[in-house]
């Protein structure tokens, strides 16, 4: 689902890469976003398979709550001269480095799942404020789909870890018994 949801935006938006990186799910494990997806034409193998919370993306995709289009900071990166505009310039390095026309985040319950890096556009138009506030809206969907898609599958794991101990229990019983009716016939025949 996830990789139809990538490759499908690559094409109807005419674009020259999508990537996705959604958080990581397992709390065990470092919490950093991960590199689910990446479609690009020609194909680019150079993303980053992580990218951490700490990094300027993350935090401005977290504070800002809105889509990131790197034209808008550069525009504010060259006319901010306070303590902001070093902040905005390692996040038009990370920019630069994704080659990212714009940022989409992607929220569940006000908390950023992940986000969808969208490169530039073959057919070299720009994006509306109607489209990006579109694919906000389908992101969040998106998010909300992949969420449930996980929840279900983890409902399917535990109801295949209950059948098979159903089964187990099904099996050791009718062995026992088994057993118990081999004993009872061999005891019988002792008497």
């Amino acid at each position: 689902m996830i990789n139809l949801i990538v490759h499908n935006t690559l094409k109807i938006l005419e674009l020259k890469h999508a990537t996705l990186y959604l958080i990581e799910p397992d709390p065990s494990k470092t919490i950093q976003y991960n590199l689910i997806c990446s479609y690009s034409l020609p194909q680019r193998k150079d993303f980053p398979l992580s990218i951490s919370l700490e990094s300027a993306l993350a935090k401005e995709l977290t504070k800002g709550k809105a889509a990131i289009e790197s034209e808008q900071i550069k525009h504010n990166s060259a006319i901010t001269n306070n303590h902001n505009h070093n902040s905005l310039l390692h996040l038009q390095e990370e920019l630069s480095l994704f080659k990212a026309h714009i940022i989409i985040p992607m929220f569940l319950r006000f908390n950023l799942m992940g986000f969808l890096i969208l490169g530039e556009s073959r057919v070299q138009e720009e994006f509306t404020q109607e489209d990006i506030s579109v694919l906000q809206v389908l992101s969040n969907q998106a998010a909300l789909a992949i969420e449930n898609a996980s929840f279900w599958g983890k409902e399917e794991d535990k109801l295949l870890e209950s059948s098979r101990e159903q089964a187990v229990t099904d099996v050791s019983f009718g062995a026992g018994h088994q057993f118990n009716n081999r004993l009872y016939a061999i005891s019988m025949a002792c008497d």
